[in-house]
């Protein structure tokens, strides 16, 4: 098994024949490719990615502990198959669309910026969780845990609070419209 401690891995393009380290603590990682790599088990706690591509990465049973993300892209990323485990993910202006957060606990996690167009939050656990000036056109919201979560200029926001947990959700007047609208109501300055 191999073990990655404070390493700095600039453009490196994994593959199967080269995979990343096994273990990852206190990494960073800068314009390295992972795209379509199998991440089976790896394990990243505390280590930041710079302007990686993460497009289609498969990350069945990968760890992400208090992981950072600056102008990253992981379209179509299963995040769902993650490790559960103290999952925490802070993602700034990256591009995470397609995305399949179903079930994801990610109370612990922040995004500003950026895009997750088109992911599937379903039974998201979210308490806590921050949005912050991300666009969200086309996301599925259902049967989700908001309790104590933000959302401040989410873009392209429609969220049915009929269809989940709610209460002492925090929003601010650009994302209001979104959770009105499926009862036709239209929010007016």
């Amino acid at each position: 098994m191999t073990y990655a401690d404070d390493e700095h891995f600039t453009a490196v393009t994994f593959s199967p024949e080269a995979p990343p380290p096994m273990r990852n603590e206190g990494c960073v990682f800068e314009d390295c490719d992972f795209t379509a790599v199998v991440l089976r088990d790896v394990r990243f706690v505390d280590c930041r990615f710079i302007r990686c591509d993460f497009t289609n990465c498969n990350v069945v049973g990968a760890a992400f502990q208090q992981v950072e993300m600056q102008a990253c892209k992981a379209m179509g990323v299963r995040w769902d198959t993650c490790s559960p485990f103290l999952f925490e993910l802070h993602a700034h202006e990256a591009v995470l669309d397609y995305g399949c957060w179903a079930g994801v606990d990610l109370s612990r996690s922040r995004f500003a910026g950026g895009s997750m167009r088109e992911a599937d939050f379903s039974e998201v656990q979210g308490e806590g969780m921050r949005l912050t000036g991300v666009d969200v056109t086309g996301a599925r919201w259902e049967r989700c845990r908001l309790k104590g979560a933000t959302f401040e200029d989410a873009k392209g926001l429609e969220l049915d609070v009929s269809l989940n947990a709610v209460r002492g959700m925090r929003v601010d007047r650009a994302s209001l419209p979104g959770l009105v609208l499926p009862w036709g109501v239209e929010v007016t300055d």
